[in-house]
């Protein structure tokens, strides 16, 4: 397992980014030594981590705008 973004997640305050990494550290202990310890096993759970994958690829377009706006008319919000 590895950190997707990981040139992203380096513009982020460098305690978020450590934080992404130890996630990603763990994941791949518990994956080798087949561990069930919830800590361990936080990556797969971490909202904040989800959050971030799913609006990371936004950063990456050149046009956000009209991305942002399709995203939000998808949601059914009027701005």
């Amino acid at each position: 397992m590895r950190l997707l973004f990981e040139d992203l997640t380096r513009k982020l305050a460098k305690e978020r980014h450590v934080k992404f990494e130890v996630w990603i550290e763990n994941a791949n202990k518990a994956d080798s030594t087949k561990s069930l310890d919830r800590r361990t096993n936080q990556y797969d759970k971490a909202e904040e981590l989800i959050t971030f994958y799913a609006f990371a690829p936004i950063e990456l377009r050149k046009n956000k705008r009209n991305v942002i706006q399709e995203i939000l008319k998808l949601a059914n919000v009027h701005v």
